[in-house]
């Protein structure tokens, strides 16, 4: 459980160290500087290059020249996307009772068992297009699965500030 979040984590910094020093250490740009330069962020905002250590905005980043009398010049664009790190949740494998679905594969219910007093149950299609979403508050749950296509679904539970994920086959 650590480990994947951990690895998230170490990714996206990794990810936004390399774009701020991908942005600093560009080869193409003219040397030396004759202008000051500037970040342009996605609503416009402009700040020193020197301001910015990490981007928190989403969106097309701008690294330009003021050349002064309203005049700027582009020295490049760079699509920045600052979504935070997923932290994913799973059960401990060695309490496999803690969420049980049943039968799998499925043809017309599917029976969640879990022990939490309450809780927000999803279920997925391969797209991702949420076909099922019910807070519940009892530890077995039924849940008709006749309307759904044969193919693979996946589950999540919302309990407890975690999140766990399964998923089933519906033939």
């Amino acid at each position: 459980m650590k480990k994947i979040k951990i690895l998230l984590s170490v990714f996206f910094v990794t990810i936004t160290m390399s774009l701020v020093a991908q942005c600093y250490d560009c080869p193409d740009l003219p040397s030396p500087i004759e202008y000051p330069r500037y970040w342009e962020d996605p609503d416009g905002i402009s700040y020193e290059l020197n301001e910015i250590d990490v981007f928190v905005k989403t969106g097309t980043w701008i690294c330009y020249e003021d050349l002064g009398d309203g005049q700027r010049r582009t020295l490049f664009e760079t699509l920045i996307d600052c979504a935070p790190p997923i932290e994913y949740y799973a059960r401990d494998d060695s309490k496999k009772e803690d969420i049980i679905l049943f039968p799998n594969p499925v043809q017309d219910e599917l029976t969640v068992k879990h022990p939490f007093n309450s809780c927000q149950i999803f279920i997925q299609d391969v797209q991702g297009k949420v076909l099922f979403n019910s807070i519940k508050k009892e530890r077995e749950v039924k849940i008709n699965t006749a309307q759904l296509a044969p193919g693979i679904y996946f589950l999540s539970i919302n309990a407890d500030s975690k999140i766990f994920h399964s998923n089933f086959i519906v033939q």
